[in-house]
């Protein structure tokens, strides 16, 4: 198949993007590389189109959340201090808020001993 993408351009490609990038392009298209780029640019397009609605939706969510969290645990600052969520699966539980087991800030010392937690590289929170 045709490509708009000059010899010397193809010939340069593992300079501008890895091989493991291209590497599903690639098998799609039995290692046809012009066809394996136009696959990678409809995916960069198709990126862009779901860009605006996928970050009003995260918006929307983490608002929601907040939100949720601020009712439940009865403060605005529900995040700081490192209070234990009463959902936790670390086995450890603060009703906020309640006078049962301490105040809201006291939770934090409590749950500090889970904040040693770090995540493996490339992996999502």
């Amino acid at each position: 198949m045709p490509t708009a993408y000059t010899i010397e351009f193809l010939a340069s490609i593992n300079r501008i993007i890895s091989q493991e990038r291209l590497s599903r392009y690639l098998a799609a298209t039995n290692g046809d590389i012009g066809t394996a780029l136009e696959l990678y640019e409809h995916n960069i397009a198709i990126s862009e189109a779901l860009f605006g609605f996928l970050h009003g939706l995260e918006v929307a969510v983490r608002n929601s959340i907040h939100y949720t969290l601020r009712q439940d645990l009865g403060t605005p600052a529900w995040y700081d201090g490192g209070a234990v969520l009463p959902w936790s699966t670390t086995g450890a539980s603060s009703p906020l808020g309640t006078g049962e087991g301490g105040s809201y800030r006291d939770s934090g010392a409590s749950a500090s001993r889970y904040a040693a937690w770090q995540p493996a590289p490339g992996h999502l929170l």
